[in-house]
């Protein structure tokens, strides 16, 4: 941008548009010049000019109907209408329209809110000056972490704006999986506490002293269940030899053994005196033969009885033996009940060392995946602040223009002394503008020179008029904006002069 020492401060209109004849002055040392005149006259076509002149874009202008050329020059430059504009000279004052649209600043003419804020910022950071730089968000999380949680994409990015909005995806995106884990980590913890119970997971279990326990408890039980096994087995048999012997006793009909044994001898006696005889008297075989068959059979039967004697007086005897026989007492039953409970004890708390075991590994487990969940979480908060300090870098820049305004999740905040905070979308037409004009006057230099649309002038109410002219003054900044007045031809007027408000 070229500048000159005493620069051409009036601007003149020939056949433009509307206009047949505007020439007027800039300010002596900066302020709101306004464009005053009936609806129709003009005033939008003369701010079209001035925009032309001091940038060279804007809307296109035209000749005024009935002529063939028109003239529009002043602050080093001449624009000449006819078929095409052409535009030369070497502007001498400074513009804000190459790196801030106050417009667009007020109203970008987008109806997302958040795509409006986005270009509302960009216009904001472009015209702080900054630049894409990663290193301006560095500190948002210490080395390592910073470079492998920011991918190349927010890295190599040219714009700060979206350089911004990736490294705070990035980071987001981070915090969403760090949480994700801490989540799995909370959960596996409650899991492994449930597991554990009611256990004491503090109580100590001396092993071998357990199984020494469940050992001697488990044998003496033993012991006293086979002291009751044989009692009850030993009163079994004497109970049965009783009963036999009274049976046998009182139901036996044959000979007794004395007898049957002397039969029996007698017996023998006759079977060797009819040998002897049948050997002596062969011829009286017949009648030798049938007593000695009458003998045998005589033998046979004595025999029986004799071994029915013999077994009777047997049995008789092994159940006088039984019944004899001293039958072991039984355990005590209070001694057994004591063994009883003394074993079930000692099983209890023999089976309780592979639970304490692992109740304690799981206690051990579920602290650590407590910890972890907790280290997680700490780690997403810290993400999530970091994520916040992505736009707290936009915002530093922004409130580096001096302005309240601030960046919080890609929307554009400011403080409403009223209500709190509050979308710059959201306030009034009016509000939005006195605010982008202060930025506009903040950042301004001297023998700068932009437009405002005659609607956002006429938004102001006469407070802020003042105040945006008294602070452009004090800049040696010029504002060029219009008003609809009763005047039939554009007029130009310093802003408190007479016939201009206030």
């Amino acid at each position: 941008m070229a500048t000159a020492d005493t620069p051409e401060r009036t601007i003149a209109m020939e056949n433009v548009g509307p206009i047949r004849h505007l020439a007027f002055p800039l300010t002596e040392s900066g302020g709101v010049t306004v464009l005053a005149g009936r609806n129709g006259r003009g005033k939008t076509t003369a701010l079209a000019a001035v925009d032309k002149l001091t940038t060279g874009r804007g809307n296109t202008l035209s000749v005024r109907k009935g002529q063939v050329a028109g003239q529009a020059s002043g602050l080093g430059v001449t624009l000449t209408l006819a078929r095409s504009v052409r535009r030369k000279g070497e502007l001498e004052v400074e513009t804000l329209d190459s790196r801030l649209s106050v417009a667009d600043l007020v109203d970008p003419k987008i109806k997302d809110p958040g795509a409006a804020d986005s270009r509302r910022i960009k216009s904001l950071v472009s015209l702080s000056g900054a630049k894409a730089d990663i290193g301006l968000f560095a500190e948002l999380l210490p080395e390592p972490a910073f470079s492998t949680v920011i991918t190349a994409d927010a890295i190599e990015s040219t714009d700060l704006i979206e350089m911004a909005s990736r490294v705070k995806r990035d980071i987001e995106s981070k915090a969403r999986r760090v949480e994700d884990a801490a989540r799995k980590a909370h959960a596996e913890a409650e899991a492994l506490a449930t597991s554990v119970g009611d256990i004491d997971t503090t109580e100590a279990i001396d092993e071998d002293a357990a199984a020494g326990e469940f050992t001697a408890a488990n044998g003496k039980l033993a012991a006293l269940n086979a002291q009751r096994k044989a009692a009850f087995e030993a009163g079994k048999a004497a109970e049965d030899a009783q009963d036999r012997l009274q049976l046998a006793d009182a139901t036996y009909d044959g000979p007794t053994v004395e007898a049957a044994a002397q039969e029996h001898e007698r017996a023998q006696t006759l079977v060797e005196e009819s040998r002897l005889r049948l050997e002596d008297l062969r011829r009286q075989c017949a009648n030798a033969s049938e007593a000695h068959n009458g003998a045998l059979n005589a033998q046979s039967l004595a025999a029986k009885d004799l071994e029915l004697a013999n077994n009777h007086v047997a049995n008789m005897d092994a159940w006088r033996e039984a019944i004899g026989t001293e039958v072991p007492l039984p355990p005590d039953p209070a001694a057994l009940e004591a063994a009883t409970e003394r074993l079930t004890k000692a099983r209890a708390q023999y089976n309780r060392i592979p639970l304490l075991a692992k109740a304690k590994d799981e206690q051990t487990r579920a602290t650590a995946a407590a910890t972890e969940a907790e280290k997680q979480r700490e780690l997403a908060d810290r993400l999530r602040e970091a994520g916040r300090g992505a736009d707290e870098v936009l915002s530093n820049i922004v409130a580096g223009l001096g302005c309240p305004l601030r960046v919080e999740a890609g929307r554009l905040l400011v403080d409403d002394p009223v209500v709190g905070e509050k979308f710059f979308a959201d306030l009034s037409a009016g509000e939005r503008w006195r605010l982008g004009l202060d930025i506009a006057v903040g950042v301004a230099g001297s023998r700068t020179v932009f437009t405002v649309p005659q609607e956002a002038w006429e938004a102001l109410d006469p407070i802020n008029q003042e105040a945006v002219h008294q602070q452009a003054a004090a800049k040696g900044v010029d504002i060029l904006t219009a008003e609809a007045t009763d005047d039939e031809d554009v007029v130009a007027r310093e802003f408190g002069a007479e016939g201009v408000a206030p």
